[in-house]
């Protein structure tokens, strides 16, 4: 998500949230990717969620490791550059070219099912971060929808 939504430019800072691999690119490219994802050569995404621990980017530019974490942010960044049904499509299709089975939305099965809205837009903030890790390039950056929840291994979970 970080390659469609972030250019190079952010990299002024050195904030070492945005040092990734393969680094980010320049608005040529990044519009190249969106481009890309809008004429169905794109078919799938992924977050890229790379946790590491505060020491490991807490340091100098060139000697933080490379990585953040996305996750979280997934439908928040990709529903600003497509539709909402492209979304979904681009967010599960890697699992039938993976082999995964998927639970089919019927009576009587187990629900595998995320929950959210395509409305409204926020800003993410490091308090928004639900995982151990706060290495983030996305804090500050404005999300559109945002997933509520979860239905999984018979729970409800609710972002709240």
């Amino acid at each position: 998500m970080h390659h469609l939504h972030f250019t190079d430019e952010v990299l002024d800072n050195f904030d070492t949230n945005y040092k990734v691999l393969p680094p980010l690119r320049d608005t040529e490219n990044v519009l190249a990717l969106r481009e890309a994802l809008d004429n169905g050569v794109i078919d799938f995404v992924t977050s890229d969620h790379n946790p590491l621990d505060i020491e490991l980017k807490f340091k100098e530019f060139d000697l933080a490791d490379f990585g953040t974490i996305g996750l979280e942010n997934v439908w928040g960044v990709l529903s600003q550059y497509t539709t909402v049904e492209r979304a979904v499509t681009l967010l599960t299709a890697a699992r039938k070219r993976f082999g995964i089975a998927t639970t089919p939305i019927a009576v009587n099965t187990v629900a595998d099912i995320t929950l959210f809205t395509p409305e409204g837009t926020s800003v993410f903030t490091k308090e928004d971060i639900l995982s151990a890790s706060k290495n983030s390039a996305f804090i500050g950056a404005t999300m559109k929808g945002k997933v509520l929840g979860v239905i999984a291994n018979n729970q409800l979970i609710l972002n709240e």
